[in-house]
């Protein structure tokens, strides 16, 4: 991959695009090294909702090898912070709404799909 010349910006959107596509099929220990590296350049950049963003896509990985406790665990926080974009807010309660249906914990799956929506309305 040819990334010396892209910015920060393009670097991290490239690496979260390369995360996403080894994700859907199912290469999640490669995804997941994207997701860090795209997690390194919000870091060095101090982009607090990239961080967040390349986070919450790791979270994904581990919800995928069939742990749901975890990824919970691990995002539930991040709901309250004011600081996030719209669109992470929505990307961090379908998160939690994907992986709560997969615990089969319907009443927390229904409310954080019906924020994501509300959110996307907004945004």
């Amino acid at each position: 991959l040819m990334t010396n010349n892209l910015n920060d910006d393009l670097l991290y959107k490239t690496l979260l695009l390369l995360g996403h596509s080894h994700r859907v099929i199912g290469n999640v220990d490669t995804a997941n090294t994207y997701y860090y590296k795209a997690e390194d350049i919000a870091k060095k950049t101090n982009n607090e909702d990239r961080i967040v963003l390349a986070f919450i896509y790791q979270q994904l990985c581990i919800y995928i090898t069939g742990s749901n406790d975890k990824p919970i665990e691990n995002l539930k926080p991040l709901v309250g912070k004011d600081a996030l974009s719209v669109s992470t807010k929505g990307i961090l309660h379908q998160a939690l709404g994907n992986i709560y249906r997969s615990a089969a914990d319907w009443h927390n799956s229904q409310y954080n799909f019906e924020e994501s929506i509300q959110l996307a309305k907004e945004g």
